[in-house]
């Protein structure tokens, strides 16, 4: 076992000074966890304060949780209008991916419900961009950009 150098701590009574007890050196691990979660410098590596490593320790689940479930909300919106408006309004259920249900193509008892089901989905996208969110009309991605 390591010993740090014995160091002066203060006079005695006759003038000299009594050597300190040595204290063991901390072990690699120790020195690397101390090292790697002490107060960093702005632009140094590592974090800049424990504080904000803990927030987002805490934080960062959450939002992966809330991401998840708006994902899951997503997909089962796509599969619930897909369901409504062509399954029961065109007659049609596009084949599922292999694996996951049929893949067998059946075909549509109303083929022109199909064109009707998606110009009315167009239309009803359309109407909410007009209404709800009249900045977002325009010219794609680079008028959001520019």
């Amino acid at each position: 076992m390591r010993y740090h150098a014995a160091v002066g701590t203060g006079d005695r009574a006759d003038g000299r000074t009594r050597p300190r007890t040595p204290t063991p050196r901390p072990s690699a691990p120790a020195r690397w966890w101390r090292r790697y979660t002490t107060l960093r410098v702005r632009g140094g590596p590592g974090l800049e304060t424990n504080r904000r490593l803990a927030k987002w320790a805490l934080i960062s689940p959450f939002i992966g949780l809330v991401a998840g479930l708006g994902a899951i909300a997503l997909y089962s919106g796509i599969q619930a209008a897909t369901a409504w408006f062509l399954g029961r309004g065109a007659g049609y259920l596009p084949p599922l991916p292999a694996g996951e249900g049929p893949t067998v193509v059946r075909p549509a008892p109303h083929p022109w419900l199909i064109v009707a089901m998606v110009a009315l989905g167009g239309l009803i996208s359309g109407l909410l961009v007009f209404v709800l969110a009249p900045e977002a009309e325009g010219h794609g991605t680079d008028a959001a950009i520019g």
